[in-house]
């Protein structure tokens, strides 16, 4: 991934990566939870990560670099939030 961004880069595209180790966190910590008192939705890092990029305009491409080592548990979330959101 580095290799390729450098290239976009000498090609003049602009190219943010963000990189985050989802083993790092718990489930809760990295997609967001419900409350269960208050019904209320918290961000976890993965989301928080995706609206900023969704905020930032005209600012070149962004990848969402997960590095570490592939989990079956955060892999398999990660299959249904996209599937459940049509991505």
């Amino acid at each position: 991934w580095n290799t390729l961004a450098s290239a976009l880069k000498l090609l003049g595209a602009r190219t943010t990566v963000h990189d985050m180790n989802p083993k790092a966190v718990t489930t809760a910590e990295l997609y967001g939870i419900v409350l269960p008192t208050s019904r209320e939705w918290r961000d976890g890092l993965f989301s928080k990560t995706l609206r900023d990029i969704g905020d930032m305009e005209g600012q070149g491409d962004h990848w969402l670099l997960l590095d570490g080592d592939i989990d079956p548990v955060w892999i398999e979330s990660l299959n249904s939030l996209m599937d459940d959101n049509k991505l």
